[in-house]
């Protein structure tokens, strides 16, 4: 399970940065594999072309896809981390995004919640039944679905940051 403490004492830290000005990033946190869904991911993501606007879309992990997602380009790829360095990744980001094909459970799921980071998580991912309230504090999506994905990410995109914080 998640350190919450330790996320939670970040979304405290971060707050009034955020209020000031909210991130506009799309952060994965897992395995750089197949079974995480990142072919989905990364197709929802160029789909959303000039509908991105400024938002970015960064990728913590290690994994046989690392060389195949570094040569995409506008895309940040980062090394796996212990959870010391991850809080402050998550504090950073603007919302979590878990394609997963497969997650019994999905820690960061826990981790982000605690960080108070809106999600969007696809409907396998065990922990989301937990920690997600869709339309509440993020969106689900179907797995197999990249333009599933696309539309929550895009709903995100358009939604006001005074919305995003308060998911």
């Amino acid at each position: 399970s998640a350190e919450t403490s330790l996320f939670a004492q970040a979304y405290a830290h971060r707050l009034q940065q955020k209020r000031r000005e909210y991130p506009h990033r799309f952060l994965f946190v897992g395995r750089l594999e197949p079974i995480k869904g990142l072919d989905t991911l990364i197709d929802a993501w160029l789909s959303l072309g000039e509908h991105r606007r400024d938002w970015e879309l960064h990728l913590v992990g290690t994994g046989s896809l690392r060389a195949k997602l570094d040569a995409i380009s506008g895309i940040v790829v980062k090394d796996f981390m212990q959870p010391e360095a991850l809080v402050d990744e998550i504090a950073s980001a603007g919302c979590l995004v878990l394609p997963s094909r497969g997650e019994p459970w999905g820690v960061v799921v826990h981790e982000s919640a605690a960080a108070g980071l809106p999600m969007i998580v696809s409907d396998v991912v065990g922990s989301a039944t937990a920690f997600l309230v869709s339309g509440m504090n993020g969106f689900h999506f179907e797995w197999s679905d990249p333009r599933d994905l696309a539309r929550r990410m895009r709903q995100m995109i358009e939604m006001p940051d005074t919305e995003i914080l308060a998911m």
